[in-house]
């Protein structure tokens, strides 16, 4: 077989396009790896966000069920009750019963009561009286409501409102 013999000038042309080819190669093979190590600092960035917001998730979830576990044993302790006739003695304690009048709620629901309260002719320190009492103690009781509250119309002496009142019923 015959040999190839080269002369200088292709030797050096031949050295220097592998040299280039080489390079190239070279080039080519680094940016793949750095591409992936600036995407995967990007991912990183990305992963520590979403881990904040799931740690904030849970411990919200984690406060929202000690809350509910605190209402789940006060109302276990809270025993019996009934809102209606806590309102009542409520009203007559603060001796408003003349000036008020206690409905039922048609949208009580199983585990929740509802009652509305409308009160005419009562003046601001009654009705202050009357919520703090409502609300003093461990009962539960919230104001889900109040439809008015003004200056009451036939003689302008004392205010009128009509308020809805909700509180779970015992476990």
């Amino acid at each position: 077989m015959p040999t190839l013999s080269l002369q200088k000038r292709e030797k050096i042309a031949l050295a220097l396009g592998g040299i280039g080819v080489a390079l190239i190669l070279a080039y080519y093979a680094a940016q793949g790896p750095i591409k992936t190590y600036k995407r995967s600092e990007q991912w990183l960035v990305g992963a520590r966000e979403s881990l904040g917001t799931a740690l904030l998730w849970r411990d919200q979830i984690l406060a929202d069920r000690s809350g509910q576990e605190a209402i789940r044993k006060r109302l276990q302790e809270r025993g019996r009750f009934d809102l209606w006739t806590f309102v009542d003695r409520t009203i007559r304690d603060t001796e408003l019963q003349e000036q008020a009048k206690l409905q039922t709620s048609p949208m009580s629901s199983g585990n929740l009561a509802e009652v509305i309260l409308v009160l005419n002719d009562v003046n601001l320190v009654g009705l202050v009286d009357l919520l703090h009492r409502i609300y003093d103690g461990d009962n539960l009781v919230i104001l889900r409501k109040m439809d008015y509250l003004r200056v009451d119309r036939r003689d302008s002496q004392g205010l009128e409102c009509r308020m809805t009142f909700l509180a779970p019923k015992a476990l």
